[in-house]
C-alpha cells in the first residue's frame, strides 16, 4: 500500500495547515529515521537550490517536532541514480512549478508503480496533478492526462479553479474528482 499526501498548492504560505502537511507526511512513515527524495523536476533547474532550502527546512522543523530524524536528498535526471534514490527513500517529496521535465521523467521510470509500494508519496500541485488519471493544469487552462497512479480526477487551486470542475468531470469520464484548495490537503492510500 502506497500513501499519498496531495496538497493544492501555496506549500511554502505559514500557516497551520501547510505545517500540518509537513508533519502528517513526516508522521505516515511511521519511522524514527525518515529518508526523504525531494523531487523538483517540475522546476526549472536554476530553481532547485532554493526550494531544496526551504523544503528541507520544513521538514526538519516536522521531524523535530515528531522527534524524526530527516535525512534528505534532492533527486537527480541521471536514471540510475534516479532509480537507487527511489529505492532508497522512505517519503518521495514532489514538488509543484512549470516549464520542467516531471511529466517525461516519471513516464520513463520503469515500473514506477511498484517501486513506490509501501513509500509514502508526497505531491504539491503539479506533483500532485500527475499523479491522478486527469487534472485541470491552470497554467495551460486545460483538463490534461495525468500519469494515472491515482485512478481520479484532481483539482488543485480548487478554490481560484472551481469553474473547471465540470470540464474536468467529463474529461475524465466522471472518475471520482477530489478538489484540494490552496494550502490544504488530502491524504490517499493506494
Amino acid at each position: 500500500m502506497t500513501k499519498f499526501f496531495l496538497h493544492g498548492g501555496n506549500v511554502n504560505e505559514p500557516s497551520d495547515s501547510n505545517r500540518a502537511y509537513y508533519r502528517d507526511i513526516v508522521a505516515s512513515v511511521g519511522r524514527s529515521d525518515v529518508k526523504v527524495l525531494c523531487v523538483y523536476f517540475a522546476r526549472p533547474e536554476h530553481r532547485w537550490d532554493d526550494s531544496y532550502a526551504a523544503d528541507r527546512s520544513n521538514l526538519q522543523a516536522a521531524g523535530s517536532e515528531l522527534g524524526v530524524r530527516i535525512q534528505t536528498t534532492r533527486a537527480t535526471y541521471e536514471m540510475g541514480a534516479l532509480l537507487q534514490q527511489i529505492a532508497d527513500a522512505d517519503l518521495i517529496f514532489i514538488a509543484g512549478g512549470t516549464k520542467g521535465h516531471l511529466r517525461e521523467t516519471l513516464q520513463n521510470i520503469p515500473d514506477l508503480n511498484s517501486r513506490l509500494s509501501g513509500k509514502t508519496v508526497a505531491g504539491i500541485s503539479a506533483g500532485a496533478n500527475l499523479l491522478a488519471a486527469f487534472f485541470y493544469a491552470s497554467t495551460r487552462s486545460a483538463v490534461r492526462r495525468g500519469i494515472g497512479l491515482l485512478p481520479i480526477a484532481l483539482l488543485t487551486h480548487a478554490n481560484r479553479d472551481a469553474e473547471h470542475e465540470a470540464a474536468l468531470r467529463q474529461a475524465s469520464g466522471y472518475l471520482p474528482l477530489h478538489k484540494i484548495n490552496e494550502e490544504e490537503y488530502l491524504a490517499i492510500e493506494a
